[in-house]
């Protein structure tokens, strides 16, 4: 290190030092600048020709600047060949190292163009120490000139590693190459060792001092005029490939618009320009993004969105996260915000108007069929409330009637009239599940049933029709099906009933077979209802389970029905997991295939034998047809029953106490079921009293209907028309309940 020191101190004109390192300085930084543009436009290799040139000959100027800085007190000339040789290789390392490169951030590419680039600028100092030739013998410290090739790769392949993405500035590689090639030189020009020698003279055809510094001239002028050249090319390139983006651009439905760092305005296109001349600002180079905040400021729209506050990059974050924004015609626009990799941003506004108004269309047709659901729900509830309040009263006394001494007349026709009435109950019912199933409210229970006895009590009602019309009617249940099944045994003998109906009303002769089988796996059973009654074409099985459709129409003035049965079990077929499918041929009958997952009941439920207790029951009932029913139907029970008109009325009865059941309807004037519910809780809450078993007696039985009585307070629901063992299997139900309940506080 001291032999550098003292070559540097001692042996050098420091001026002209100065000059080579300003000269080495600026051929790096033009050189690199050059490179990182080619790399930032994509340009193919043969662009880093550009930049490898003017480093490479940067380099050069700098040697013989501080060759021409080196002054031994001898007369120095230098050979032409070696130094045009030397010139060639830094210009082939550097673009070399460039093309290698190519701003790929890999660390053994960025290494590898290190190595090249120091290589080369380390043969050409060797090369162009060569070329001088002095009247003394000149030899080498080969540690210190080790020395100086490590640091000059060492440096350069540092300076490629930092350069690809890992420096803050662009400006620290050129940088760092300059310091390196500066410390090469003097390093290895510190190895040098002349012995003068005045038997050696230099030859005449040598280039001289004077030469040298012309010729270096020559490659600074050279070196600058490569970098305007490159730069005019490349900024002509550059302004012709924006004048094809930006007529790209002014064609896209989008409004685009980029802004610097410092926040202004330098390019936009045709439609951003168009949505700001909405609030009569024009657009131009330079605009700052807080002067275009200030000429919005009496925009509305963006007043609110701005909230007061001026435009800036934040605010512009705030209104990208309140979402869209209309304009002064009548627009909705939605911005987006990005930032780019030089520190500033790109604004898009989209135009999502169409969008908008179809989203704001689709709302409104929600809204209306939400309402119109809503609508329909409320229609069956009135209508089941309504329809099923005479036919209580109907059906009611005709169960009452029937356990009394009549002739067989009277009988006959005591019997058509609960036909008649069952039949109008299952056609309520029906409608109603329907209705559930679309609006989605309809649930399943599951508990433990006998399947066979589910499936005979469901198809004992068709018997006697069958006998009139001279249709055999046969129910076959495979031997391994019978015992206890869980699910909702009440859904599928609906679905049986349904599908047993349908067969025998289209069987003028023939007969009906219903038959259950396992299904294959034992994963639950197979249910087939076949018939020789008129059957279907096969067009016509297409709308077969559609609501209120049949497959003839003429059929329903022969045959009768609303076409509910078929779509009801189709339906609860869906929902169980199962499927419903049906095979028919027009004169040949048809055949319809139930296929319904279920498990076995693991544990049989203990049978437990029902006592009549003396009971004193509270009924609430407006209609006084229904009060005389509920009275005739609890008969029976030998129960104490006090009857009441209203909610009111309920309430103040319960006040004195001595109540074992509450039986309440829900439609009543004053106060109706559902607040009496809540103020008999009230009552019983402030008193400390025992909690009282309370049944809704309703004909509103919808699902949302049925959890509004539970929240209230009350611990079941009957439905009108009343059946008594229904009513009766409730009633002891709760009671039961409510004993185990009460035992369990004792306890």
């Amino acid at each position: 290190m001291y032999a550098v020191i003292t070559c540097l101190r001692d042996e050098h004109d420091l001026w002209l030092v100065l000059i080579a390192a300003a000269i080495c300085i600026a051929s790096a930084l033009a050189g690199f600048a050059s490179y990182h543009r080619a790399v930032a436009a994509r340009r193919p290799a043969a662009w880093m020709i550009g930049p490898g040139f003017v480093a490479g000959m940067g380099v050069w100027a700098t040697h013989f600047m501080a060759m021409l800085a080196y002054q031994p007190m001898l007369d120095i000339g230098y050979r032409l060949d070696l130094t045009l040789a030397s010139m060639v290789a830094p210009v082939l390392g550097m673009t070399a190292a460039f093309i290698l490169v190519r701003g790929r951030s890999n660390l053994a590419v960025a290494l590898g163009g290190g190595v090249i680039a120091g290589a080369s600028v380390a043969v050409m100092h060797f090369m162009g120490v060569a070329a001088v030739r002095v009247p003394a013998v000149m030899t080498w410290d080969y540690g210190l000139a080790g020395i100086a090739c490590v640091i000059s790769i060492t440096g350069a392949s540092l300076a490629f590693f930092i350069d690809e993405g890992r420096a803050r500035s662009r400006h620290a590689a050129p940088l760092l190459v300059a310091a390196t090639i500066c410390s090469l030189h003097f390093t290895a020009m510190g190895a040098v060792i002349l012995r003068p020698d005045a038997s050696l003279v230099l030859d005449g055809d040598l280039i001289s001092r004077q030469a040298l510094a012309l010729a270096t001239g020559g490659a600074v002028l050279l070196i600058l005029s490569a970098a305007i050249a490159i730069q005019l090319v490349e900024r002509l390139t550059q302004r012709a490939t924006l004048g094809a983006l930006a007529g790209a651009l002014d064609s896209a439905p989008s409004a685009l618009a980029f802004f610097n760092t410092a926040q202004r305005l330098t390019f936009w296109n045709a439609p951003y320009a168009q949505v700001l001349e909405l609030y009569g600002v024009r657009p131009h180079e330079g605009l700052s993004l807080t002067r275009l905040g200030q000429r919005l400021a009496a925009s509305e729209p963006l007043q609110k969105r701005l909230k007061g506050a001026g435009l800036s990059r934040s605010a512009l974050d705030d209104i990208v996260a309140q979402g869209v924004f209309p304009t002064p015609d009548g627009r909705v626009f939605r911005i987006e915000v990005g930032d780019t990799p030089d520190g500033g941003f790109v604004l898009v506004m989209h135009d999502v108007t169409e969008q908008t108004q179809a989203a704001e269309a689709l709302a409104r047709a929600r809204d209306a069929a939400e309402a119109a659901s809503r609508a329909k729900s409320d229609f069956l509830a009135n209508m089941s409330h309504e329809v099923r309040t005479p036919l209580n009263g109907v059906l009611g006394m005709a169960q009452v009637m029937d356990r009394h001494p009549l002739s067989e007349d009277q009988r006959e026709r005591l019997s058509i009239i609960r036909e008649s009435g069952a039949t109008l109950l299952t056609l309520l019912d029906d409608v109603l599940d329907i209705a559930k199933i679309e609006a989605g409210r309809l649930d399943l229970e599951t508990q433990d049933f006998d399947l066979a006895a589910r499936v005979q009590a469901a198809c004992a009602p068709f018997l006697p029709d069958a006998d009139v019309k001279g249709v055999a009617f046969s129910v076959e249940i495979a031997p391994a099906l019978q015992g206890l099944w869980r699910g909702d045994g009440a859904r599928i003998a609906q679905m049986i009933s349904a599908l047993a109906s349908n067969g025998l009303k289209f069987t003028e002769r023939g007969e009906v077979r219903v038959r259950l089988e396992p299904s294959p796996g034992d994963a639950g059973i197979v249910i087939s209802v076949q018939d020789t009654g008129i059957g279907m074409a096969a067009d016509q099985l297409d709308r077969l389970f559609d609501a209120f459709a049949q497959a003839d129409a003429s059929a329903t003035r022969r045959y009768g029905g609303a076409g509910l049965g078929l779509s009801m079990a189709h339906h609860l077929a869906g929902l169980m997991g199962g499927d419903l499918r049906a095979v028919s041929q027009i004169g040949e009958g048809s055949t319809f295939t139930l296929t319904v997952p279920l498990a076995r009941s693991e544990t049989p439920p203990a049978e437990a034998a029902i006592e009549p207790l003396p009971l004193r029951i509270l009924a609430a009932e407006d209609n006084p047809t229904n009060r005389q029913v509920l009275g005739a139907l609890l008969a029976p029970l030998g129960a104490e029953l006090v009857l009441v008109e209203d909610g009111r009325a309920a309430v103040e009865a319960f006040r004195l106490g001595g109540f074992d059941l509450v039986l309440m309807d829900i439609q009543m004037p004053q106060m109706n079921g559902v607040e009496a519910t809540r103020a008999i809780r009230t009552l019983e809450h402030e008193q400390g009293l025992r909690r009282t078993p309370i049944l809704a007696v309703t004909a509103n039985v919808m699902t949302d209907q049925l959890q509004e009585y539970s929240l209230a307070g009350m611990d079941g629901a009957v439905a009108k028309p009343l059946r008594v063992e229904v009513l009766l299997e409730a009633v002891m139900t709760v009671l039961d309940a409510s004993e185990t309940e009460g035992a369990l506080s004792a306890a």
